[in-house]
C-alpha cells in the first residue's frame, strides 16, 4: 500500500487543525480529486484528525516489525 499524508508542525493550535481538516475534507470531496485519484488508481481512504494518528501509529506497528524481522532496523 502506498498512501500519502499532510502533516502541520507541532503546537498547531485548534483552531488551524480543525481548517486543515476541512480543507482537506472539503478537496476529498471534489470530482477533481476523485478524477486524480482514479486516474492514478488510488485507494479511497480518508483518515481526518486522529483517525490519521491511529492509522500512523498502525502502520508504525506493523512495517517497523516487518522491517526488524528482515533485519533493516
Amino acid at each position: 500500500m502506498n498512501w500519502r499524508g499532510f502533516f502541520a508542525a507541532p503546537g498547531i493550535s485548534a483552531e488551524q487543525k480543525a481548517a486543515y481538516v476541512k480543507v482537506l475534507g472539503d478537496m476529498y470531496k471534489t470530482k477533481e480529486w476523485e478524477e486524480v485519484r482514479a486516474q492514478n488508481k488510488w485507494v479511497n481512504i480518508y483518515n481526518p484528525g486522529d483517525d490519521f494518528v491511529k492509522f500512523l501509529e498502525k502502520q508504525e506497528a506493523e512495517i517497523g516489525g516487518l522491517m526488524k524481522e528482515l533485519g533493516f532496523l
